[in-house]
């Protein structure tokens, strides 16, 4: 067990990768710095949709497709505004968490979470971006293509 007294990997390896402890934090913390300054809540639905992709157990898989083409979606330029109108209306008959959890083959995440900068709003804010880009890139072939994902994602890695 390697002094992990009796705690199985599960219990301390979070779905992106990291460690329960380590993704748990950056979470608060990130959650923390956008409540405290609007700066950095910019990018909130950035944060958001990133991190719920990387944890597909946190969703049923039809909610976590959805989130993960959203995601594709404000990456490519949708904004919040237009997302709440759009997805407003769907949102109140249907869960994104009921339901079976979305099982991912073979992803490997570029970023996380703990890897966001929050010194200043403009390093969290590009940081959260390039996250956003990354695993938009990492779940490519992972989300069913819908008329409003498929002329957003982007159709290949930049190697």
């Amino acid at each position: 067990m390697g002094g992990m007294s009796g705690t199985s990997i599960c219990e301390c390896t979070c779905e992106c990768g990291d460690d329960l402890a380590v993704c748990r934090a950056a979470w608060d913390e990130c959650g923390a710095v956008e409540l405290g300054d609007p700066t950095y809540y910019a990018v909130h639905h950035l944060m958001v949709s990133s991190f719920m992709a990387q944890h597909p157990g946190r969703l049923s898989a039809s909610g976590w497709d959805e989130v993960a083409a959203l995601l594709a979606r404000f990456v490519a330029g949708l904004t919040p505004e237009a997302a709440r109108r759009e997805v407003g209306a769907r949102r109140r008959e249907q869960s994104l968490v009921r339901g079976e959890p979305k099982h991912l083959d073979g992803v490997r995440w570029t970023r996380r979470i703990s890897g966001v900068s929050r010194d200043t709003a403009e390093a969290y804010c590009a940081d959260i971006r390039a996250w956003a880009e990354s695993t938009v890139l990492d779940i490519a072939g992972q989300v069913p293509q819908t008329a409003s994902s498929a002329s957003s994602a982007p159709s290949a890695r930049s190697a």
